[in-house]
């Protein structure tokens, strides 16, 4: 794990009903490093936008965090330049949910 976290090991113990735990902490964390969760924070704006709750001049500026974001991050939780097809296949999924109405 890039973060220095082990984020598949707590999910496991999580799903198992075993707390995560302090022992899955790196004890040399690695400080200053910048992280990104750009389809997170598309799916937000897609929401927002699905509930009207954004002005036109709201979307550009949440679309520029984002991406100054992406840009600046030394990890990306779904993004790898090795791989992008699996966040490329998400960010496609969420872009269909946008322009498609619930039940249709």
């Amino acid at each position: 794990a890039a973060s220095g976290f082990d984020f598949s090991q707590a999910g496991l113990n999580l799903a198992v009903g075993d707390s995560p735990g302090p022992a899955i902490l790196p004890r040399d964390y690695p400080t200053g490093r910048r992280f990104a969760w750009s389809y997170g924070d598309f799916l937000g704006l897609i929401n927002a936008v699905r509930n009207r709750d954004i002005s036109t001049s709201e979307i550009v500026t949440w679309l520029w965090c984002i991406a100054r974001s992406a840009v600046r991050a030394d990890i990306h939780a779904t993004w790898s330049w090795q791989d992008p097809r699996p966040a490329l296949a998400n960010v496609s999924a969420a872009l269909g949910k946008l322009f498609l109405r619930s039940g249709s």
